[in-house]
């Protein structure tokens, strides 16, 4: 699997470092539930079409209440 490159992420820097810190543990955290997420759709049935759904749903934003 070819390594993928992550821009920088650019957070402020009055911001406290613990602030800083959970902030990039919450962005790795969701980026490995959407891999993982990916990976489990993709061993299901690759033909589905649910990797589609899935980004969709995800791209959406959250459901309006």
């Amino acid at each position: 699997m070819a390594k993928q490159t992550v821009p920088p992420l650019p957070l402020p820097k009055n911001w406290p470092r613990r602030v800083r810190s959970a902030a990039v543990h919450a962005i790795a955290l969701a980026r490995l539930a959407m891999a993982t997420a990916r990976g489990q759709a993709n061993s299901a049935d690759p033909g589905s079409g649910r990797i589609a759904h899935l980004t969709e749903e995800i791209c959406s934003g959250p459901p309006n209440v």
